[in-house]
């Protein structure tokens, strides 16, 4: 269960590659506690068999909601991989976060289309164009592991965008106990969204 929340994908759309950040263990003990993520783009979920996740937009929250600097960052032909030092008792969210706005118009009598930020989509756009269409993705994925007693601090949503808000503790559950979250919008709740869960190790679970 720890493993398929690891890989818990609010805002990507469905595709038969996933991405997912997932950690060496969500519960850890001890003064000099260490945690080492994985994480990949991949058509088989937790599998090594694609392309790594780009940790340009990785955001680690800590137990008091403050930023955690993550260390030994790594991406490699198949995996990206970092280090999180947990000093501080709680539960901490790794997060890759990446955004992007696409555009569409006519110019000319030709139908032109633009990728790139947010920051560069007004001088993009150029006079004179029309039938303009701009798209805005945010895309979150997201893993947390926690320091003795888990707590609450670094679940809090972000207010932006999709996102899957655990309501049962995510590094707190047990095998057969059920799990809540509730998805929001830009902070409002989503109804009517499907939703899929899909549990680590499954590689070969059809095989006989």
């Amino acid at each position: 269960v720890l493993a398929a929340l690891a890989g818990l994908s609010a805002a990507a759309p469905a595709s038969a590659h996933r991405q997912w950040v997932l950690p060496s263990t969500a519960q850890v003990e001890g003064e000099n506690a260490y945690v080492t993520f994985d994480a990949a783009v991949s058509e088989g979920l937790f599998d090594f068999d694609t392309v790594p996740l780009q940790l340009a937009g990785l955001v680690v929250t800590g137990p008091d909601g403050q930023a955690v600097a993550p260390e030994n960052l790594n991406t490699g032909k198949r995996r990206s991989s970092f280090d999180l030092k947990l000093d501080k008792p709680g539960t901490y969210r790794a997060s890759v976060v990446s955004t992007s706005v696409m555009a569409s118009y006519m110019l000319g009598g030709e139908q032109k289309r633009w990728r790139g930020t947010e920051a560069d989509l007004t001088s993009a756009i150029p006079a004179g164009a029309e039938d303009v269409r701009i798209t805005r993705t945010e895309a979150r994925v997201e893993s947390f592991v926690t320091k003795g007693e888990p707590t609450a601090t670094a679940l809090a949503p972000i207010g932006k965008g999709l996102e899957l808000v655990p309501l049962t503790h995510p590094t707190d559950l047990l095998a057969g106990t059920p799990a809540r979250f509730r998805a929001l919008i830009d902070g409002k709740p989503a109804p009517d969204l499907d939703i899929t869960v899909v549990p680590g190790g499954g590689r070969f679970r059809a095989a006989t």
